[in-house]
């Protein structure tokens, strides 16, 4: 059995470090691969990698980061609905990996802004105590978009809430490619 973490002083030269010059952090290495004398591309994770880090041509490391947030106002009509309605799109590019057009991983969160309720709504549909749709939105990730850019979409059925503005709350997320 080898050693595959190390948390704290690393003098791994395979990654740049020596006892003069340590690096300090958390090193997780593959299977059966000693940490302490992993290459770059045996790595799991890490935790030096910088935002200003030159050079880094692989995943390890990498982490659920946020591309993109913000909002949109979206306002329903007088039957309480939106039709399919682009909140955000992006290039392509910010996701494509040799070639191949990433699915970024997209949270989205519905939130009343008009009138005197505050009401925040998730994702999916919530029922009036009635059973019928009080409130709700569909969300959903198009790779193709266009011929350039992918984009999140959604939908919002809200009876109850005709011609009120809502605000469509968004993160599109650095999927783990």
């Amino acid at each position: 059995m080898v050693d595959r973490v190390l948390l704290g002083k690393n003098t791994n030269s395979n990654l740049g470090y020596s006892s003069e010059s340590p690096g300090y952090g958390l090193w997780v290495s593959e299977d059966g691969v000693n940490v302490e004398s992993a290459t770059e591309a045996q790595l799991l994770y890490r935790t030096d990698i910088a935002d200003s880090t030159s050079g880094v041509v692989s995943a390890n490391g990498a982490i659920m980061g946020v591309k993109y947030r913000g909002y949109t106002a979206v306002t329903t009509d007088a039957g309480g609905t939106v039709a399919l309605t682009v909140v955000k799109s992006w290039p392509k590019t910010d996701f494509t990996v040799g070639g191949t057009v990433y699915t970024p991983l997209c949270l989205a969160q519905m939130g009343k802004t008009g009138g005197a309720a505050t009401t925040q709504y998730g994702g999916g549909w919530h029922a009036s105590s009635g059973g019928g749709i009080k409130a709700g939105m569909l969300y959903f990730v198009n790779t193709n978009y266009s011929s350039t850019h992918s984009a999140l979409l959604c939908q919002l059925p809200a009876s109850g809430l005709a011609s009120t503005t809502h605000r469509i709350y968004y993160a599109i997320c650095y999927p783990a490619i």
